[in-house]
C-alpha cells in the first residue's frame, strides 16, 4: 500500500506498479559546458537495493543539449512522455517471468530532483527568485551582502511557517487560472510596453510561470509530490552555513562555536569507519 501525496490510498498489488522521476542536466566531461537531460524513472517496488541498478533504470527520454532546456522546451520533451504514463494508467498487457500475462496500471507518484531543474519541471520561479520554493508560497526578502549585492533569503519564524500556504494540485489550479487569464490580458493589450500594474503584478501568481504538465497524472501533486532536494537545502545549503557557524575562528566567541573541540573532534572522526562514497576536502 502506497499512501500518495493526493492523500489518496494506491493499492499496491501485481497488478499495480509505482514510479519515481529523475530530471537532471549531466556535462559530457568535467569541463564541458554541454550539457544532456535524460528523463529517467526508476520502479519504487523493486527492493532499494537494486532499485537503482542500471538495468533497472527506465530512461523515458532525452533531451540533447546543448544547454538547459527552457520551459516551453521541457513541455514539448514532456508532452509525449505524460501522454504514455496516462496510457499505461489505465492499464497495459504485460508479459511476466513466470510465463503469464496480465493487465498492470502504472502511476508515477513523485519526482526526485535538484531545485534548479525541478523549478523547470515544476514551471514555477527559480529557486533563488520570489516565490522560488516549491513546497510553499513564501516569497522571500533580499538581504544586503559584503560586496554590494544582494541575496534572497527565505527565512522565517515558527508562526510564519504554521501560516505559509502550501503548494498542492487544488492550489495549482487556482493560481494556472491566474495566470492563464493574466496572459489572456497582456496579449490583448494594446500597448506591450506600458502595461498597467494589474498586469505585472508577480504577487497573484505566487511563482506560476506555465502550465505543469505532470498535473495531467492521476497520482501526482505538483507540490508535495516533488521530494525535497536533499543536495541544495542540506548538504550544500543549511548543513554547510551550519558548519561555518560551528567551525569558523571569527565566531569563537559566540555560544554555539566550537572551534576549542577541533582536536576531540578530529579523534572522534578518526574512530568513525565512513561509507566508501565518503570523500573528503
Amino acid at each position: 500500500m502506497v499512501k500518495c501525496s493526493n492523500l489518496s490510498i494506491l493499492q499496491i498489488t501485481k497488478k499495480k506498479l509505482t514510479l519515481t522521476l529523475n530530471v537532471d542536466g549531466v556535462k559530457l566531461s568535467k569541463n564541458s559546458q554541454t550539457t544532456i537531460w535524460p528523463i529517467l524513472l526508476v520502479v519504487n517496488e523493486i527492493p532499494p537495493n537494486s532499485r537503482f541498478k542500471i538495468e533497472n533504470v527506465i530512461i523515458a527520454g532525452v533531451w540533447p543539449g546543448p544547454s538547459k532546456p527552457s520551459r516551453g522546451e521541457i513541455r514539448l520533451l514532456l508532452r509525449p512522455f505524460i501522454d504514455e504514463l496516462l496510457y499505461l494508467e489505465s492499464g497495459y498487457i504485460f508479459d511476466f517471468h513466470d510465463g503469464t500475462t496480465d493487465k498492470v496500471q502504472v502511476y508515477l507518484i513523485g519526482a526526485c530532483c535538484d531545485k534548479p531543474a525541478q523549478a523547470i519541471l515544476q514551471c514555477i520561479s527559480e529557486p533563488t527568485a520570489a516565490f522560488g520554493c516549491g513546497r510553499c508560497e513564501v516569497s522571500g526578502f533580499m538581504v544586503p551582502t559584503k560586496n554590494d549585492g544582494n541575496v534572497r533569503s527565505f527565512s522565517m519564524d515558527y508562526d510564519n511557517t504554521i501560516n505559509v500556504t502550501k503548494r498542492s494540485n487544488k492550489r495549482y489550479d487556482e493560481l494556472i487560472t491566474i495566470y492563464q487569464l493574466q496572459q489572456q490580458l497582456k496579449d490583448l493589450w494594446p500597448n506591450k510596453k506600458k502595461l498597467p500594474d494589474v498586469l505585472i503584478d508577480e504577487q497573484r501568481e505566487k511563482g506560476i510561470v506555465g502550465v505543469c504538465l505532470l498535473r495531467d497524472l492521476t497520482y501526482f501533486d505538483v507540490g508535495r509530490s516533488f521530494m525535497s532536494d536533499s543536495l541544495h537545502n542540506v548538504y550544500i545549503g543549511a548543513f554547510k552555513r551550519m558548519l561555518d557557524l560551528w567551525l569558523n575562528k571569527k565566531y569563537r566567541k559566540e555560544n554555539w562555536n566550537i572551534v576549542k573541540h577541533l582536536k576531540k573532534l578530529a579523534e572522534l572522526f578518526s574512530s568513525l569507519r565512513l561509507p566508501s562514497t565518503t570523500t573528503r576536502r
